[in-house]
């Protein structure tokens, strides 16, 4: 019997999943899409979900969820945070 064994990969931080799910909203997303291409949980993604309405980060569309301006402010922060965290990789702490 073969074995078949996954690269492990680092678990992503609450921030990152919030940045993955207002990606993905930024020209908008239906729920089941969200949840696939995020690779989330039914559970996980109605929590991360609550958390970007109540945050005024995402907003619900008609038929879908949108990430609002405020979201868009998140996402360029975050990327500015990352750029800085990766400047310094090549140094070892």
């Amino acid at each position: 019997m073969l074995s078949v064994t996954r690269e492990h990969q680092p678990k992503r931080s609450r921030f990152e999943t919030m940045y993955t799910i207002l990606k993905l909203c930024s020209k908008g997303s239906k729920k089941t899409h969200i949840m696939y291409r995020a690779n989330l949980s039914h559970q996980q993604l109605e929590k991360y979900l609550a958390i970007l309405l109540d945050r005024n980060l995402l907003t619900i569309g008609e038929s879908n969820y949108l990430t609002t301006p405020r979201g868009m402010i998140f996402m360029e922060k975050f990327n500015e945070l990352k750029r800085i965290m990766d400047e310094g990789n090549d140094q070892s702490l």
